[in-house]
């Protein structure tokens, strides 16, 4: 899965990257710690023009009636987005690319159980979460492939624009960590990715597949991530032992 990212590239840098000729009306602080529910940059294909959209982390489908108790799915599985209600027209028409610095993933480090003296038993054994930090190899951005979508509330009129991460299986780089990982566009399928209309089934299949295991690094980061209310490019820093 995919609970955190950081997004700290300048906008201006992303329109050059994605060759966005519009400058956006908005401006959006740098994030080192994005959560769910939280507001970060997308890049999308609207009216046959590539833009860059705000928008929340946790999809609510323009259908939704009632966000309040909506269950906002922050990522959704590759290989079942065809069958899901929540993804299976958007899959179609509205695929975004979240743009990252890296994303964070926690691996869990057994600790040894305890054994009562009194009682001769063995404790439970706990389970410790470790923060990595995983990153491309080079430092170049990573695009996350992902799906949007454009909400209204007929009462209130209140607004919003939402996205999702897709995630697939693991390649063998991440698979000590967790078994799933977000989808990595390479730059030779972001316009192919973000082009309105349907994707042809070969087409998603190589999109989806996990990338070469060499693209990614990672290391151990500081335990301050686990809260979302922590911020900073500090977050990123390698934990030295």
């Amino acid at each position: 899965m995919c609970g955190r990212f950081s997004q700290s590239m300048p906008t201006m840098n992303l329109m050059k990257l994605f060759d966005i000729p519009d400058t956006p009306s908005f401006e959006i602080s740098p994030s080192w710690n994005v959560a769910p529910g939280q507001d970060a940059l997308i890049v999308v294909e609207s009216e046959h023009k590539t833009k860059i959209e705000i928008a929340n982390w946790g999809l609510v489908p323009s259908w939704a009636k009632d966000v309040k108790t909506l269950n906002r799915p922050i990522n959704a599985r590759s290989e079942t987005l065809s069958e899901k209600p929540f993804f299976r027209n958007l899959i179609k028409s509205k695929r975004c690319i979240v743009p990252a610095d890296g994303f964070y993933e926690w691996s869990k480090f057994p600790e040894a159980g305890e054994k009562s003296q009194e009682l001769k038993v063995k404790q439970p054994t706990k389970s410790l979460k470790v923060p990595h930090y995983i990153n491309r190899s080079n430092g170049d951005l990573l695009a996350l492939a992902g799906l949007w979508d454009f909400w209204r509330d007929k009462n209130s009129n209140t607004e919003m624009t939402t996205f999702t991460i897709i995630t697939t299986a693991a390649n063998n780089f991440m698979k000590s960590i967790h078994d799933r990982m977000p989808v990595i566009l390479e730059p030779n399928l972001w316009q192919i990715w973000l082009k309105e209309g349907q994707l042809p089934f070969d087409a998603l299949a190589e999109i989806f597949s996990p990338p070469p295991e060499a693209i990614l690094s990672t290391y151990v980061v500081s335990t301050k991530v686990n809260s979302p209310a922590n911020n900073g490019e500090e977050l990123i820093a390698p934990i030295v032992n």
